[in-house]
């Protein structure tokens, strides 16, 4: 049998189909596993193939395939590559379910740094190059982008929550807010608070989940200020301040998100959430909060809560954090 590397598609139709097959793969329960030599210990068994190779291979190869696609005219394919691609979502699910009882079964793909990466930006590129698609062909990218909210605010100990599809479902939705900022721009609000529930529900433990989520924050603020700029026409290098670029509950959920990230016990965090500050700074500055409204913040507030953190910042014990 060919690997996958020696049959690679020519086509993201046929990259599709190969990665349909790869994925149906991947519910293999029983994986052939080759015995150490004798007297060494059972844990230094290997496997053949080694699990999710033929994934990635074929992920990679459709990544590269939407890369060359041309950017002037739509792709027809987009909608059935999506479909395709989202099925990894479910087999991730219920292989962690397997994986937690018997071992022995294929590891979650969603699990992998590498692998979440090729599927977010395949996702991506399907909704940038089947944006103008009409008719039945359109992608609904906003019922795309809803459920995607859903699946990242699930509870962590649920069954669709487990092989890392909470992780991928923010990490799509903060490469959606990067490429298509004008479309994105108003479901700020919804991603800034899913990003605020995602910290509070992750616990104190390892901290790749709440990193992702504050870089989501940072990709939605910076959608807005992008779309702003956009609108009006503005040149970034000479604009310090954008009225309006962001509603003002938005604005309040920032400063929470802020006052939770930069608590944070791992530095990393408190990293991100020092560039999520210098990302809506512009924005906090130029908020229009009516103080006849009695749940409104003032912008001097803002202000006094914004460099309260970053007085903070420049005495905390990571020389990362205190530079950003």
């Amino acid at each position: 049998m060919s690997s996958a590397e020696d049959d690679a598609p020519e086509s993201v139709e046929e990259a599709g189909a190969l990665l349909g097959a790869a994925i149906t793969k991947c519910n293999v329960t029983n994986l052939p596993s080759i015995k150490p030599p004798k007297g060494m210990h059972s844990s230094f068994a290997t496997m053949s193939p080694v699990p999710s190779s033929e994934l990635f291979c074929r992920l990679y190869q459709l990544r590269e395939l939407l890369r060359k696609s041309p950017k002037n005219s739509p792709l027809v394919a987009a909608p059935s590559l999506l479909a395709v691609l989202m099925k990894l979502l479910g087999v991730s699910s219920s292989l962690a379910a397997q994986f937690i009882q018997d071992g022995r079964v294929n590891t979650p793909p969603l699990w992998s740094t590498p692998l979440r990466k090729l599927w977010v930006d395949s996702v991506v590129l399907c909704h940038v190059l089947g944006e103008s698609l009409t008719g039945n062909s359109r992608i609904d990218i906003y019922s795309f982008v809803k459920n995607m909210v859903a699946l990242a605010g699930l509870n962590p100990k649920s069954q669709k929550a487990a092989g890392g599809t909470r992780m991928a479902a923010l990490q799509v939705i903060a490469g959606l807010f990067s490429q298509l900022p004008q479309k994105l721009s108003p479901w700020a609000l919804d991603v800034l608070h899913l990003c605020l529930k995602s910290l509070k529900s992750s616990g104190n433990g390892e901290p790749s989940y709440r990193l992702t989520a504050v870089r989501t924050a940072t990709a939605a603020a910076t959608a807005c200020f992008e779309a702003r700029l956009e609108q009006q026409q503005l040149d970034r290098s000479t604009t310090m301040i954008l009225p309006g670029a962001i509603e003002d509950r938005a604005i309040q959920e920032s400063l929470k998100l802020l006052k939770q990230a930069t608590a944070d016990k791992f530095p990393e965090v408190r990293q991100a959430a020092a560039r999520f500050c210098a990302t809506m700074s512009p924005m906090f500055v130029s908020s229009r909060i009516s103080s006849s409204d009695s749940s409104s913040v003032s912008t001097a507030f803002i202000l006094d809560e914004v460099l309260a953190i970053c007085a903070k910042n420049l005495d905390d014990e990571s020389m990362a954090v205190a530079v950003a």
